[in-house]
């Protein structure tokens, strides 16, 4: 399992990759996310949980550690959050996680979409 950062891994006791290594080695990645989009279904993430990477490199599999204290209502909300939380410098990098369907893989129109396959592990504050 991947994880870069260090304390997820501190939490669930692995070694965190940080700096070379192979995504092919990893097919599960362990992130934690900024924020849960309710109206879709879909996870808000920035460059603090995939750094400079972008999806496509990363592995198939997504375990997302999340609390409840992290729902937004829409994207729109969740803009709003991520803004205040990092009021100081807004990140980059800033998409969404959809979950991977596989009646939609072949269709034209998700083309190039942010589908992964994912599993959420949801913490009560």
């Amino acid at each position: 399992m991947l994880c870069i950062d260090e304390n997820l891994a501190d939490r669930f006791q692995l070694d965190c990759k940080k700096y070379q290594f192979d995504f092919n080695d990893f097919p599960v990645f362990l992130i934690d996310c900024e924020f849960l989009i309710g109206d879709q279904g879909t996870i808000l993430i920035c460059n603090h949980q995939l750094k400079d990477f972008k999806l496509e490199q990363l592995p198939p599999y997504f375990i997302v550690f999340s609390g409840l204290k992290q729902f937004a209502s829409d994207v729109s909300d969740g803009m709003s959050k991520l803004k205040e939380k990092h009021s100081a410098k807004v990140p980059n990098n800033i998409t969404t996680l959809n979950v991977k369907n596989i009646v939609d893989e072949n269709n034209f129109l998700t083309y190039g979409s942010s589908a992964k396959n994912l599993y959420l592990l949801l913490q009560e504050s």
